[in-house]
């Protein structure tokens, strides 16, 4: 949020962060490939020697926090930022158990749960919905060729980023207004795209750059 719902009063706005990414997996392995045992010494040469590495990550989404819009201060209160209000039962989720898709990406909000907020602060806390994971692989085979007893060697590399071309999905659109003096509701809220669309993305933010996947050979030479 760009600033406090109600100016000089904190505790309203007290949240979860906007990094609290509670769950990170990250776990990698390098594995050096049995020397195979075959009757032709070339085959022996040409597949003897590599070496696999694999990079994995696994982390849940980051909390969001929706709003009526982002422009003009509630007239009744002027709030800036003032948050919504849930119109759900008590303990149902905030965002859609099983998301819908949509054209770029999936709806992860209901907006017929919500409405704003008018006189007050909006019941849904600051930070209270979680945004979508990611996850992502890394992966590499190379191979280290003996150019001299004096321990110069050449290493070939293939790289693999994104490994599975998997696209992660941005944070939903939390603005729930397009146009706050009409109360015209904003048919992208609560979507969450693939990053085809940088204005309601975090595509390729950190601390999970993620594009698509990418392939890189690379020579090196060791003396």
């Amino acid at each position: 949020m760009a600033t406090f719902t109600r100016q000089f009063d904190a505790r309203v706005d007290r949240g979860n962060a906007n990094f609290d990414q509670r769950q990170n997996l990250v776990f990698n392995t390098i594995w050096d490939l049995p020397k195979p045992r075959m009757r032709t010494p070339w085959a022996n040469e040409i597949l003897g020697g590599w070496t696999v590495s694999v990079i994995g990550a696994y982390r849940s989404g980051f909390p969001v926090t929706v709003i009526s819009n982002s422009i003009l201060a509630d007239p009744t209160t002027g709030f800036l930022n003032n948050r919504l209000d849930f119109l759900g039962g008590h303990g149902e989720s905030l965002n859609l158990p099983s998301p819908t898709p949509v054209p770029g990406g999936v709806q992860w909000l209901d907006p017929a749960l919500f409405r704003p907020a008018v006189g007050h602060v909006g019941n849904v806390g600051r930070g209270a919905i979680r945004g979508p994971g990611f996850w992502n692989y890394d992966f590499a085979v190379l191979r280290n060729i003996r150019l001299s007893e004096g321990g110069a060697r050449l290493q070939f590399r293939a790289e693999f980023y994104n490994l599975f071309n998997h696209a992660n999905l941005s944070a939903p659109v939390t603005a729930f207004l397009s146009d706050p003096v009409s109360g015209t509701v904003n048919p992208d809220f609560g979507k969450a795209y693939y990053g085809l669309d940088r204005t309601f993305s975090r595509f390729g933010d950190l601390p999970l750059e993620n594009p698509s996947r990418r392939i890189q050979l690379g020579l090196r030479l060791e003396f």
